[in-house]
């Protein structure tokens, strides 16, 4: 009896370029759409399209490195009143599958952020070319979900209940 050996796909490791690679948010504060980035993050990405099963998202962030651009919103942004950043340093987000949505992708997974730990379904464009991954994707959220606001912030009237989480990145493959 013959045995054959093969090699077992596995998706690849990721290292991404943090000089064009964000990760950011939109909110509504007042009507009007508000930007922000956080400008610390780590990602472990392990992705190939024809390996979904190995294929991983982990993504640390640091709360306190977000700016909108504006230093007294985000002193607002950061205290105890919405993500309370000495409480909760890091958002975590952490797949338990991916899989393929028509020509695009979803990471499902949970999102902890401030202290509440919740399923999400992020989805995402990805494509390959040579050793370069380029990704992009928003998610929405409820900041309310999360318990993020409190006394007068609880109230959606000045600033909105749903929060849009987008990324976008460039990664190389790691050798």
């Amino acid at each position: 009896m013959s045995s054959f050996i093969t090699d077992a796909l596995s998706a690849p490791s990721w290292q991404l370029d943090r000089n064009v690679s964000q990760l950011g948010f939109v909110a509504v504060q007042s009507g009007r759409d508000v930007e922000g980035l956080f400008e610390e993050y780590q990602a472990s990405i392990n992705f190939h399209p024809d390996d979904l099963a190995t294929s991983y998202i982990r993504v640390f962030v640091e709360i306190d490195s977000l700016s909108t651009q504006s230093i007294d919103r985000d002193r607002v942004i950061k205290s105890a009143a919405f993500l309370d950043s000495g409480l909760y340093p890091k958002a975590i987000f952490e797949t338990s599958k991916i899989i393929k949505s028509g020509d695009d992708y979803q990471a499902i997974g949970m999102l902890n952020l401030h202290g509440v730990t919740k399923k999400i379904t992020l989805p995402f464009k990805a494509q390959i070319i040579s050793n370069k991954l380029l990704a992009s994707g928003v998610v929405s959220v409820s900041r309310l979900d999360f318990n993020i606001g409190s006394g007068q912030w609880l109230k959606t009237n000045v600033v909105g209940d749903e929060v849009r989480i987008i990324f976008s990145i460039k990664g190389t493959r790691e050798q």
